[in-house]
């Protein structure tokens, strides 16, 4: 998996899937195009921590800093993120999609966040992982208060993402 390569070693890991009753280009497509903030639960998450909350895709994800990092069309993509998550602002760095393995600057952290497709007997298996890599002994004392509190919140946005493309999908 791509993920595998570019973000190999990681302090934290949270994997999701969900079954699809659609063939794996369909659901490609529907991943790209669905409404991430469809879900009430989404866009107030979204919202609450500053982020647009109304319309926004897969392919407008840029605008949060995600980059894709890496991507193989219609089984995975993997945006990365940089930055001092636990920062009130982030801190979120601009930053070269081709040197996002090799960024090593203590003090921050790298987030990469894939999506998957497995064909199916019955249609798709689609996952999503996100992995942190926190780099500091201080950063990383920051950002374990700062994942206690947030991880339940993105692990509840990555479900609901991944049922929004299901019903878009199906």
């Amino acid at each position: 998996m791509i993920i595998d390569e570019l973000l190999p070693d990681y302090d934290v890991s949270d994997r999701y899937h969900i079954d699809i009753d659609a063939l794996p280009e369909d659901v490609w497509q529907a991943l790209w195009t669905s409404n991430l903030c469809e879900s009430p639960v989404v866009s107030w998450l979204f919202w609450l921590r500053g982020l647009p909350s109304s319309n926004l895709t897969l392919s407008d994800i840029s605008e949060l800093k995600f980059k894709i990092i890496g991507e193989e069309k219609e089984k995975e993509v993997v945006f990365g993120l940089i930055g001092e998550f636990w920062s009130p602002r982030g801190s979120l760095q601009d930053f070269d999609p081709g040197k996002f393995k090799e960024f090593d600057t203590i003090g921050f952290a790298k987030c990469a966040w894939s999506f998957s497709l497995e064909p199916t007997d019955s249609g798709t298996k689609l996952t999503t992982e996100t992995r942190v890599q926190v780099l500091g002994k201080t950063s990383r004392e920051h950002f374990d208060i700062y994942w206690a509190f947030v991880r339940p919140f993105s692990g509840w946005t990555r479900k609901e993402i991944l049922a929004t493309v299901k019903r878009k999908s199906e």
